[in-house]
Parts: structure tokens; C-alpha cells; sequence
């Protein structure tokens, strides 16, 4: 299954990164770009209101109120500073309710105001300066991790944030540069939680919010500038039949056409190929032995490790499993001293306050989480 993402661009995006390239670098992070969304200017952006410095949770309320229901997703890119050096924001989804995240129901309040909470807020820019191509990627994966249900990596679990050479995961609370390997990973500890929420919502709105099968296409961007238009971007075309050229128009590939130009280079009593090959025979003898030893060479150094390295490292997962779980115990144990702590109370902002109501209460009325 395919998860069609509606994807936002601000007039900053725009102004200061997009104009770069207004033909698009960044399709398909993983998912299906279904349509594209961009704002050219000030006056056609619904959230130029907001401006650097502001608080993320602000940007994320108002952007939760564009419509964007008719897919998985929605999210927006933008450059706004926001307070605190963050630099996404996403609601996140919880495997027995559909109140939030990917493929989440609006909300409907009684003056029939609407909230979409399959939202999703990025910015490439922290602290006055615009982060990489790798961090910003890091960043976008990571807010649809938390739309698909992963919350943050527990530090406690080595598991799930390991550190050291090989890095934190995604879902780390701080976002990584790209540099290690396991930036562009999930850890065990954001699959479980991801496959929970998609175990039930493909079960309840897979016919709905989820494509079974996608064809592909050059380009769908709807520019809201007082005007529309349709811009190319790299991907397949003509039913998955066709690809997109480097001039990002949909090209169609013949494939009978070309296994048969393949076969005339062989078959043709005046093919080329073989009048260079009775010509030049030894070519031919000196090409066969050449393949046969890089194979040989090839099946000694990817040989099958000792069964005595096998061994070690069975006990080397068992030995983690127990360390594992010495940790998850003095965790518990942690909580349960914190829950019988006082709690002072907190305001959160209407639109938040909804969602943890309706994460904390999945199966209450909407009418009585509004009241």
C-alpha cells in the first residue's frame, strides 16, 4: 500500500530555497507525492501571519485547519525560525483511536470549525541559518515517524538509542546531521509502534486514505499564486508503463521493442557484435576467463562466516537481552516513583488540547471532548 501525501510550500520555502528550483528536487521522501501545494507569495500564504521566532505549536494549529483529507498526510515546508531552535512538529498517532495522525479523521466542533490532524510541519532553517539537505531529510522522516504513531527514542534503551559510531536513530529527540548510519534508520523501538498504528488503520481506512496500487505520474503541482499550472517532477508516468526524462517529460518504454534491437545485435547475420567477435576471438576466450576468476575471487571473500562466529554472536544478543532487560526494569521502577510525585497543572491551546483528549479517551464522543 501507498501512503499519498499532500505536500504544503510556504512563500518562504518559496522565496529563499524553492526559486532555486521551482521544478522540484525533493519527490517521493518515501511516500507518494500526490499533489503539491505552493505558495508564491505573501498575500495567497494562509500562514505568512506567522513569522520567525514564534512558537512551533502556533504554526502547526493553524496549518492543522487547511484541508487535506483526501490523503494520508498532509505537510508543509517552510523557513520560519521557530522558538527554541525546533524544527518540525507533528501530531502523533495512537494505535486505538483514528484522532490523530496519518490517515486521522477531521475534528468537527459545533460552529463547525474543522481541524485535520494528519498534519505535519518542517523548516529548514534553526537558529538563522539553513540546515542541510541531510538534516532537513532527517527532519521530514522523522515528523512522519511521529505521524505514523513512533514517539521519541528512549535513551534508556540502548536498543532504540545506541549512540556512538554508528549514531542515534530517527527518531532520536535531537535530529542528526546524516553523517553516521544509523540517521536514516528506524530503531526496533519506532517499528513496533509504527506497525501497531498501521496494523489498525489499514484495517479501518485502507480503502480511503491508502492506494493499493499507483501508477505513477510526471507532475501535479497546483501553484496559488492566482493562477494554476502543472510542473513535472521525476517519477514513473503512462500507467507505470513510461519514465520521466531529464527534461521531465513522460517518455514511453517499449519493452518488446527493445529486447528485440537487443536480440538483432546477435541474430543478424550482419550484426556488428558478431563480425567484431570472429575477428577478434581471443577478446572473447580472454573476456570469459577474466569473468570466471573475479567469480571465483568473489565466492572466497563472501564465504560463510565460522560457525564459532555464530555462536558469539548468539551469545553476544543474549547478553544484551539481559542487559536490555535489567534497564526496562529500573525504568518501571522509576515510573512508579514518579506517578506517586504531584503533578502541577498545565494550559494547553485549544486545538492540543483536544488532541490529548482524544488520545487519552479514544472511544468518547467528539461532542463531549469538545465541551
Amino acid at each position: 500500500m501507498h501512503c499519498p501525501l499532500h505536500v504544503y510550500v510556504d512563500h518562504r520555502f518559496y522565496e529563499e530555497i524553492g526559486h532555486r528550483n521551482p521544478k522540484g528536487s525533493s519527490n517521493n521522501i518515501g511516500f507518494i507525492i500526490a499533489k503539491i501545494t505552493l505558495y508564491k507569495t505573501r498575500s495567497v500564504d494562509p500562514l505568512a501571519d506567522v513569522v520567525s521566532g514564534d512558537d512551533s505549536q502556533t504554526y502547526l494549529n493553524r496549518f492543522s485547519t487547511l484541508n487535506h483529507e483526501d490523503y494520508c498526510m498532509g505537510i508543509i515546508f517552510t523557513v520560519v525560525d521557530f522558538a527554541q531552535g525546533v524544527l518540525g512538529l507533528a501530531w502523533i498517532a495512537e494505535d486505538s483511536s483514528l484522532g490523530s495522525g496519518v490517515c486521522s479523521s477531521p475534528f468537527v466542533f459545533r460552529n463547525s470549525s474543522v481541524l485535520y490532524f494528519n498534519s505535519a510541519i518542517v523548516s529548514q532553517k534553526n537558529y538563522g541559518r539553513i540546515i542541510s539537505r541531510p538534516m532537513f531529510s532527517i527532519t521530514v522522516t522523522h515528523e512522519l515517524g511521529h505521524a505514523f504513531g513512533a514517539e521519541h527514542d528512549d535513551v534508556q534503551r540502548y536498543s532504540c538509542a545506541p549512540g556512538g559510531l554508528a549514531g542515534n536513530y530517527i527518531m532520536f529527540h535531537l535530529s542528526g546531521d546524516g553523517l553516521k548510519p544509523n540517521h536514516f534508520r528506524f530503531s526496533a523501538c519506532s517499528i513496533n509502534s509504527i506497525y501497531k498504528v498501521l496494523y489498525i488503520r489499514t484495517q479501518i481506512r485502507a480503502d480511503v486514505c491508502f492506494l493499493k496500487k499507483y501508477a505513477g505520474f510526471c507532475g501535479n503541482i497546483f501553484i496559488d499564486n492566482a493562477g494554476k499550472g502543472n510542473i513535472p517532477v521525476n517519477g514513473l508516468c503512462q500507467n507505470g508503463v513510461g519514465f520521466c526524462d531529464e527534461d521531465l517529460a513522460c517518455r514511453q518504454l517499449d519493452d518488446k521493442h527493445l529486447r528485440s534491437d537487443i536480440a538483432r545485435l546477435f541474430k543478424d547475420s550482419t550484426s556488428v557484435t558478431l563480425n567484431f567477435l570472429a575477428n577478434n576471438w581471443y577478446i572473447a576466450i580472454l573476456s570469459v576467463t577474466g569473468v570466471s576468476f573475479l567469480v571465483v575471487i568473489f565466492m572466497l571473500v563472501h564465504r560463510k562466516a565460522k560457525p564459532v562466529q555464530s555462536m558469539a554472536y548468539k551469545d553476544g544478543r543474549m547478553a544484551y537481552a539481559w542487559f536490555e532487560a535489567r534497564l526496562r526494569l529500573q525504568k518501571i521502577e522509576k515510573e512508579l516513583e514518579e506517578l506517586d510525585a504531584y503533578e502541577p497543572p498545565q494550559t494547553y491551546s485549544y486545538p492540543v488540547a483536544i488532541h490529548r483528549l482524544s488520545y487519552q479517551f479514544p472511544s468518547a464522543p467528539k461532542s463531549v471532548i469538545s465541551e
